[in-house]
């Protein structure tokens, strides 16, 4: 071992210089070329990752409990939830969503539509709620449609912003 001189790293040629982790603070020996201009170091990629990705404390809109979320997904969303679980249960006590209520296995508007039309569905057809309340089954208020044709008719629904992403959902059906 020599005394008195600083070792140049094999790989890089350059001298070791001591740097402190912009996420974590641990000190470490950084060999890279980019020591001047780079305003932040990281011990690691995880460190890195950590300090990229921004997060911010906020509770659960359902159980209320506190938990990290990342600041994009905040402002792409209306409701912050802590788990899929509390997610599903707003859903349900809110009366949100379409439940697909099921009655020995099958789904409910399926069974309906089945009855209304005298045949079994296919696949590939879905069944369409014409006033846009999944809870109403009554006969009048269900169509069958293909995939395509059920898409065409929400998408038709939806706002655009210029780019061609959907902002919002209008709510006249």
């Amino acid at each position: 071992m020599i005394t008195g001189k600083t070792r140049n790293c094999a790989k890089t040629g350059r001298r070791p210089i001591s740097k402190r982790c912009s996420n974590c603070g641990h000190l470490f020996s950084y060999t890279g070329s980019h020591a001047k201009r780079n305003q932040h170091f990281f011990c690691s990629h995880e460190c890195y990752i950590k300090f990229k990705t921004k997060k911010v404390a906020v509770s659960c809109d359902y159980c209320g409990t506190t938990f990290m979320k990342k600041a994009g997904d905040i402002n792409r969303s209306n409701h912050n939830f802590c788990s899929q679980a509390c997610n599903l249960a707003y859903r349900h006590r809110a009366g949100i969503g379409a439940w697909n209520h099921r009655v020995n296995g099958r789904v409910v508007h399926r069974k309906i539509a089945e009855d209304k039309y005298g045949r079994t569905l296919r696949p590939w057809e879905e069944v369409h709620h014409v006033d846009g309340n999944h809870f109403n089954n009554n006969p009048d208020n269900i169509i069958v449609l293909s995939k395509s044709d059920h898409s065409k008719i929400h998408a038709s629904r939806k706002e655009r912003k210029l780019n061609g992403q959907f902002t919002t959902q209008v709510t006249t059906p």
